[in-house]
């Protein structure tokens, strides 16, 4: 919460105003979502609702049973490899 307050004032806007469900209907480029299945703060539910948004016709999903908000490459190496090793071949086609 205070990287997010801060984040904002540093940045002039409200952190906690944000509406990424809202904002994804906009992204069109391919987009990679990675989740940490053990993420104290992103709920599921709202990832799965970025992900349904996403305007992008590349886009993928993948959730690391082992990972938190962060420290997801130390927590899933090998599946965030294979994620952002086969979501880049995807992209490039």
């Amino acid at each position: 919460d205070l990287l997010v307050f801060w984040g904002g004032q540093q940045s002039g806007f409200s952190g906690f105003k944000h509406k990424p469900i809202e904002y994804a209907k906009e992204v069109s480029v391919p987009t990679l979502l990675l989740y940490g299945e053990l993420d104290p703060k992103v709920k599921i539910w709202e990832l799965e609702q970025i992900y349904e948004n996403l305007a992008a016709s590349t886009k993928d999903l993948v959730i690391l049973p082992n990972a938190g908000h962060n420290n997801m490459i130390r927590r899933d190496l090998d599946l965030w490899s294979e994620a952002v090793s086969s979501f880049i071949k995807k992209a490039k086609k």
